[in-house]
C-alpha cells in the first residue's frame, strides 16, 4: 500500500449471514460517493469473472428474485478495474469456504494480500473501502488485527433468516442452505463446527466429486423443518457471538426503531452519512414458535463452549460496554433486538461478572449500539 493510503481512514467491513439484510446495508454504503463498496469480495464466482459476465443483464433478475434494493449498477461493478483476463486479480476461490473461522493470531498471507489490494485500490481513488461479505462472520478478529477496520455486524431474527432460505428453496434455489453445508464440509473438524457437522448429512465418497449445486439440493430436500432450522440457528449463534465480541456496531435490520441510531453512530465513527430509512419490521412466518424454541434449546446444548472461548469472551464484552455492578438492572428489553434474542444463547456459555466499579472500560466502549446493554440485563 502507498504512504498516502496509510493515512486514510480504516476500511469498513460488513459481516452477516446470507439473508440477514446485509445486501441492503451494503447498498446504503454504496450510495455514498466517498465510499468504494465491494460486494461479496469472497464470492467464489470472482475466480472466473470476466467483463462480459459482470455486465450481463441477469443481475437485474437477481435483484428481483432476492428482493434486494434497486441497484443502478451490477453487484460486482467495483471489481471491473481489478479483473484480469479471467477472474479478479489475487482472488482464490478457496477463500470462500476454506478456513472459515480465523482468529486474530492465525496466518493467511494470500487472503491478506488480496484484501489489501482491494483496500489499496479504493484508497488510490481517494475513497474509503467498504467490503460487504457473507463469508467473514467468523473472521472479524483476524480482519481487525490486520486492517484496523471498522466492523459492522448485520443482524436479523434467525427464524426470519430460515424462512427466507426456505422460501428460496421452495422456488428451486438451494444456494443458501448449500452454502451452510459447504462450510461444514470444508471445516467439519474445526471445534466450532464439529458438533453440528455430526448432525448434518454431507457429501460422502464419490458424491464429493459431484458439484455441490447438484448434490446438496437432494440432501436438503430430505431435511425436516426442525433439522434445517437447527442448522441455521447454530450458524446464527456462532455469527452473533463473533459479531458481539469483535464488531464495532450491530445493525438489526428487523428493528426500524434502531435505524436512525445506527446511522448516527456510523456518522460519528466514520464520517459517512448512511440512510437506513428503508429498514422495515420483520414478521417471520413458516415455523411454529414451539418448534423453534425446542430446536433452539437442543442446539444451545451442543454449542462448543470451550472452542467459543476465543470467539466470545464475555468479560471482554463487559469491558467494551463499560458495564459495572453499581449500575441498576433494567426491567424490560425490546423483543426485536439482537441482544434480547441472544439472552438464551448466552445462558449456555461460561459467564463472567460485570466489571467492578473501579475497573476501567476500554476506549470506544460506547461504540456498540446502546441496545446491546439490554443483552446483559444491566444499564
Amino acid at each position: 500500500m502507498t504512504t498516502e493510503s496509510l493515512i486514510l481512514p480504516p476500511p469498513i467491513f460488513l459481516h452477516g449471514l446470507w439473508r440477514s439484510g446485509s445486501t441492503y446495508v451494503w447498498s446504503r454504503f454504496r450510495a455514498v460517493k466517498s465510499a468504494y463498496s465491494y460486494f461479496e469480495q469472497l464470492y467464489p464466482g470472482l475466480a472466473r469473472m470476466t467483463p462480459s459476465r459482470l455486465s450481463r443483464g441477469a443481475w437485474r433478475d437477481a435483484v428481483a428474485a432476492n428482493r434486494h434494493p434497486e441497484l443502478d449498477e451490477p453487484y460486482f461493478a467495483e471489481f471491473s478495474p481489478l479483473l484480469s483476463r479471467r477472474g479478479v486479480k489475487g482472488f482464490d476461490r478457496r477463500f470462500a469456504f476454506d478456513r472459515f473461522a480465523l482468529g486474530a493470531q492465525d496466518k493467511h498471507p494470500a487472503l491478506e494480500r488480496y484484501l489489501n489490494s482491494l483496500i489499496g485500490y479504493a484508497a488510490a481513488q481517494d475513497r474509503r473501502a467498504v467490503l460487504g461479505c457473507n463469508r467473514t462472520w467468523l473472521r472479524p478478529a483476524w480482519i481487525k488485527a490486520r486492517f484496523k477496520s471498522y466492523d459492522v455486524y448485520v443482524e436479523r431474527d434467525p427464524v426470519a433468516i430460515w424462512a427466507s432460505y426456505k422460501r428460496h428453496a421452495e422456488a428451486g434455489n438451494y444456494n443458501y442452505f448449500t452454502n451452510l453445508h459447504l462450510i461444514l464440509e470444508r471445516n467439519g473438524r474445526h471445534p466450532l463446527f464439529a458438533p453440528i457437522a455430526e448432525r448434518v448429512r454431507l457429501r460422502q465418497g464419490l458424491a464429493r466429486f459431484t458439484k455441490a449445486a447438484h448434490a446438496y439440493p437432494e440432501l436438503i430436500k430430505t431435511m425436516s423443518d426442525a433439522e434445517s432450522y437447527g442448522l441455521v440457528y447454530y450458524m446464527w449463534s456462532l455469527s452473533l457471538l463473533s459479531g458481539l465480541r469483535h464488531c464495532d456496531l450491530i445493525v438489526d435490520t428487523g428493528a426500524p426503531s434502531m435505524a436512525a441510531r445506527a446511522a448516527a453512530r456510523i456518522k460519528i465513527d466514520s464520517g459517512l452519512d448512511i440512510d437506513f430509512s428503508g429498514i422495515r419490521p420483520i414478521h417471520p412466518i413458516g415455523l411454529e414458535a414451539s418448534t423453534a424454541r425446542t430446536v433452539e434449546r437442543s442446539i444451545r446444548s451442543i454449542l462448543p463452549t470451550e472452542a467459543l472461548s476465543e470467539t466470545y469472551d464475555e468479560r471482554a464484552v463487559w469491558r467494551r460496554l463499560g458495564i459495572c455492578r453499581r449500575r441498576r438492572r433494567i426491567r424490560s428489553s425490546p423483543c426485536w433486538t439482537a441482544c434480547a434474542r441472544f439472552k438464551a444463547v448466552r445462558r449456555q456459555l461460561p459467564c463472567a461478572s460485570p466489571l467492578e466499579a473501579n475497573e476501567t472500560a476500554t476506549p470506544g466502549s460506547k461504540d456498540l449500539r446502546p441496545a446491546l446493554l439490554y443483552m446483559m440485563n444491566y444499564i
